[in-house]
């Protein structure tokens, strides 16, 4: 990862560093490190200063600001909008800033990701169809009826139909509330990237005659995972928010 004030400084944001400097003075901070920033620029820390009636206060409003207008140079990421429950040494930490930055999820509040939080199937294809670039759906038509035309993830729903990502869970259905497992979000990935042929070995939880076998054949040869152990998968797990933001990421970064 570049140097963030690296970045800045080429870019010609000289006036940020000079304001995180400013507050960090103001929240104690001896020694800027570039952990020390990456932490600053917009966290809770920026928060908690504006409602402590602290003198930086004017300087936090003024960084947020500048925050919010300057367009980021490629490659940089941001502590994601002050998460407190994403630590810098976390395996998903790079995915969830990568999924902030590109506008796939936000998070749960202002200040959690809820990284440990069940995925459900409509948070899963919004998730995958917003990393697409939210294409619209060439038919309108809604095989659903669970899949209301107001719904949030309507249009991820009917795209995902027509690119034969996903089919439903039977008659009608799509089930948009129910958990996402890890073997239907590696399933929904493969068949996006147009269900191509793979060979190798597999893990001891996946029957060889299971519909996701390929899909986490696939998914191993690319390193999207590695499973949960060195030889199962958790086919039937529920699959979290930060497990679903780094399949992605790992998928988008092939």
């Amino acid at each position: 990862m570049q140097s963030f004030f690296d970045a800045l400084t080429r870019s010609g944001f000289d006036l940020m560093e000079t304001i995180t400097r400013k507050i960090a003075s103001a929240a104690g901070i001896a020694s800027l490190t570039e952990s020390a920033v990456m932490n600053i620029i917009p966290t809770g820390h920026l928060i908690d200063l504006l409602y402590s009636g602290s003198d930086a206060a004017e300087l936090v409003i003024e960084a947020m600001a500048f925050y919010k207008s300057f367009e980021r140079p490629a490659g940089i990421y941001i502590q994601p909008e002050g998460f407190t429950d994403i630590s810098a040494d976390a395996y998903y930490y790079d995915a969830v800033q990568w999924a902030v930055d590109q506008e796939i999820t936000t998070g749960t509040s202002e200040l959690t990701f809820g990284p440990d939080d069940t995925c459900t199937r409509a948070q899963a294809v919004t998730f995958l169809w917003r990393a697409a670039g939210v294409p619209a759906p060439s038919d309108g038509r809604n095989p659903f009826r669970d899949v209301g035309a107001d719904a949030y993830y309507h249009d991820a729903v009917l795209w995902a139909v027509e690119n034969g990502i996903t089919s439903g869970t039977g008659d009608a259905v799509f089930s948009p509330d129910e958990s996402c497992s890890r073997a239907q979000i590696v399933t929904f990935l493969y068949r996006q990237a147009g269900s191509p042929s793979v060979s190798g070995g597999s893990f001891s939880d996946v029957q060889p005659d299971s519909y996701y076998a390929p899909a986490v054949r696939w998914a191993v040869a690319q390193d999207i995972t590695s499973g949960t152990s060195g030889t199962t998968f958790s086919p039937e797990s529920d699959c979290t928010r930060a497990q679903i933001v780094t399949f992605l990421y790992r998928d988008a970064e092939m």
